[in-house]
C-alpha cells in the first residue's frame, strides 16, 4: 500500500479511538481531517461529499482514503 494511504489510515484509527462510547463512525469534516493531516476547508469537503453522494456501490475504507487523498492532491496541484 501507499506509504501516504497507511499514513492516513493510521490518523484514520486514531480518530476512531478517540470517538466517545456512543459515537458510531466519524463525522465528514473529522475523518476528512485526518486523512489530509490538516483542517479540511469546506471547497474540499464539499468535493468530498459530492463525490460520495455521486457513488452508487460501497467502498472500503481504504478506498475512501485514497479517493480523498487523490482528491486533495489533485484539488492542490490545480490550484
Amino acid at each position: 500500500m501507499n506509504p501516504e494511504v497507511n499514513a492516513a489510515m493510521s490518523r484514520v484509527a486514531v480518530a476512531m479511538e478517540k470517538r466517545t462510547e456512543s459515537q458510531v463512525g466519524l463525522r465528514i469534516p473529522v475523518l476528512v481531517s485526518a486523512i489530509i493531516d490538516q483542517e479540511a476547508d469546506d471547497e474540499l469537503l464539499d468535493l468530498v461529499r459530492t463525490a460520495m453522494s455521486s457513488n452508487d456501490q460501497s467502498i472500503t475504507m481504504v478506498e475512501f482514503v485514497s479517493s480523498t487523498l487523490n482528491l486533495f492532491n489533485w484539488r492542490n496541484s490545480n490550484s
